[in-house]
């Protein structure tokens, strides 16, 4: 790889993400090296997922990158409501790690309707 397209990638890998709620952010968080157990324990969240992820009353076999990351990223945002410090540790860590391209998650929710889009550089 030549310096110039090393200089291309780094650029476009995010340091940190923001969620926020109806255009208003709510937590940022900032990358951080991740230690190895909290590493191991990343890769088992994936294997978990490898096997299916329930979404509401559906099950999904077999479940993408794309619908992982969506799902941890609501997952992210129940941690924000429930103040869950640790669990939002991890769910930060799970996404930056997997997505490096992450800047926000938006999130949209009014009564019982609730939008969430992930927003990549």
């Amino acid at each position: 790889m030549n310096s110039s397209a090393f200089f291309i990638m780094m650029e476009c890998m995010s340091e940190k993400f923001i969620l926020t709620l109806n255009n208003q952010i709510i937590y940022t968080y900032n990358k951080m090296r991740i230690p190895g157990l909290l590493l191991r324990f990343l890769e088992q969240m994936d294997r978990d997922m490898d096997v299916g992820i329930q979404l509401g009353e559906y099950w999904v076999q077999q479940a993408d990158e794309e619908t992982k990351i969506r799902v941890v990223a609501m997952m992210l945002f129940n941690a924000i409501e429930q103040h869950d410090t640790n669990q939002m540790n991890v769910m930060s860590a799970y996404l930056l790690n997997r997505n490096e391209t992450l800047v926000e998650i938006k999130v949209n929710q009014q009564d019982d309707c609730f939008n969430l889009q992930i927003i990549n550089t």
